[in-house]
């Protein structure tokens, strides 16, 4: 389910967006079937299927009454029903993805329009360490804060080009003046220091201010180690009272050239709606006589220690 969040973090950004990379027009257009999937190694695939309703309307979709749905994996169908009609997502119960395996989902409608996507689930790339280090920055206040600097070690893999998204985590276990032991998990909004966040595919993109989500490729250091360094603000590694045990866990994704350009168009449209005078960005979608993308993506996980009270200090 921690995995599954991730996935849902980035819906929320993505909104449904229904435009396809093509020209955009200020005017209604017939309804398209949307088709979403983000299949993971050792997951559960869900999917989703409807049709938009309106395509000023990025958010507005319907249900698509007698739509046959197939998952096909590695050239052999495995599933074969009738997507649920309304349903905002379908649990493909017994369908498990598995890293390097090849996913395909086909839709077709009663009137024979047939929807497809593909994808093939990426090898995990292994986080080999994660060090820290406290270090004196000046904030956006333009005070000293005291952060936490880290670096999370990895080998690219070489003669390809790989794309990757990191997330942060701050788990801790507290207990209160009654003894009672609570534990929570919150997603860190860190600074991306490292010169990799900075890279724009787009050059058309105008805003140079937009959050990727820290994804980013291995433009810079195709095929070799690479330690990737990030900035962790003080509210989040500080040590809080009644704290029996605080860490920090590194969720490097490694992911598929659809996912990265279909996550980073939502988040360019979301950001340009705003500025109603720029041209308006389109959101990627590989998806075949349809909208949306189907797309995998892997993760290996590691955590880093900042305080446990069991064990005993040097």
């Amino acid at each position: 389910m921690k995995v599954f969040r991730h996935i849902l973090l980035l819906l929320l950004v993505v909104c449904f967006s229904c435009e396809k990379s093509i020209d955009y027009q200020l005017k209604n257009q017939k309804s398209e079937i949307v088709m979403y999937a983000f299949p993971m190694p050792d997951s559960i695939l869900k999917v989703h299927g409807s049709a938009t309703t309106n395509i000023l309307s990025v958010n507005n979709y319907e249900g698509v009454e007698g739509m046959q749905m197939s998952i096909v994996l590695d050239e052999e169908k495995v599933m074969e029903t009738e997507y649920p009609y309304g349903q905002e997502w379908y649990e493909a119960t017994g369908v498990k993805g598995q890293e390097k395996i090849n996913v395909e989902l086909i839709y077709e409608t009663k009137n024979g329009l047939i929807v497809s996507g593909k994808t093939v689930i990426p090898e995990a790339v292994k986080i080999v360490s994660i060090d820290t280090v406290s270090v004196d920055v000046q904030n956006l206040d333009n005070e000293e804060e005291r952060m936490l600097r880290c670096y999370i070690e990895f080998n690219d893999p070489p003669n390809e080009l790989n794309y990757y998204q990191v997330r942060v985590d701050s788990e801790k276990q507290i207990k209160d003046d009654e003894g009672v032991i609570s534990e929570s998990v919150e997603t860190i909004e860190y600074i991306k220091e490292d010169k990799v966040f900075s890279i724009r595919d787009d050059e058309s993109v105008l805003l140079t201010d937009i959050d990727f989500q820290g994804s980013f490729n291995d433009f810079v250091f195709d095929g070799s180690n690479y330690k990737l360094k990030i900035l962790i603000p003080q509210e989040y590694h500080e040590i809080e009272d009644g704290a029996i045990k605080q860490s920090l866990k590194v969720h490097l994704y490694s992911i598929t050239e659809d996912y990265y350009r279909f996550l980073r168009s939502s988040i360019s449209e979301e950001a340009y709606r705003e500025y109603p005078f720029f041209e308006r960005v389109n959101v990627y979608s590989n998806v075949t006589n349809g909208l949306g993308v189907v797309a995998g993506l892997s993760l290996h996980m590691d955590s880093v220690s900042l305080f446990n009270s069991e064990i005993e200090p040097f």
